[in-house]
């Protein structure tokens, strides 16, 4: 982090798979890497995917 200079992070926890909801949880993290990639053409410099 302070080689990115990174002062904070935010968490954002989402329920893929329950009672209410029906997804993939490897299902979505794809669908997640794919907008990123579509927005800044490489993937996160901390994927270890």
């Amino acid at each position: 982090m302070k080689k990115e200079q990174v002062d904070a992070i935010d968490i954002y926890w989402y329920v893929a798979l329950d009672k209410k909801n029906d997804h993939l949880p490897e299902y979505v993290l794809g669908l997640i890497m794919q907008r990123y990639y579509e927005n800044f053409g490489k993937l996160p410099i901390w994927d270890e995917g």
